[in-house]
């Protein structure tokens, strides 16, 4: 994988293979188009198996859906590790992996443009021409769907 700083997700997903077209934002998936076929394509940390290495790395790669949850049953799902304020426009909550403190990752779905839309000042994190690098040094997880 290119540790290019200047390479977009886009990039990334083309690079290994992803037809871009085939992949939708999380922002436009709702609940009920999530079935058990449905999978998540990330880039995010994950554990190194070199022994030499750092303990974890970014990596492009695919995980099943663990729980769909209500964005207002996400906090009690989760044993309060996860949560969403109390007027959100995320419709729902999906469950992908699980961090090392088994705080689950979750990816917000079928809020539309009500998080990132052009009346806001905030980026989409999941738009395809972020910064690999940029998800890199946030330390957070781009998120595509399968459906």
């Amino acid at each position: 994988m290119s540790d290019n700083s200047t390479q977009t997700m886009r990039q990334l997903l083309e690079q290994n293979d992803y037809t871009v077209a085939e992949l939708t934002n999380p922002r436009n998936v709702q609940a009920d188009d999530i079935d058990e076929d449905t999978v998540v394509v990330a880039y995010t940390v994950v554990n190194n198996p070199d022994p030499d290495a750092p303990a974890t790395r970014y990596e492009l790669g695919e995980w099943e859906v663990e729980a769909v949850v209500p964005a207002d049953e996400l906090a009690e799902w989760s044993d309060g590790l996860v949560s969403y304020p109390e007027n959100t426009p995320v419709e729902s909550g999906v469950v992908w992996s699980y961090r090392s403190d088994d705080a689950p990752n979750v990816a917000s779905i079928g809020h539309g443009d009500d998080l990132y839309g052009e009346e806001t000042t905030y980026d989409d994190p999941h738009r395809l021409d972020r910064l690999s690098a940029n998800v890199r040094g946030r330390s957070d997880s781009w998120v595509r769907f399968k459906l």
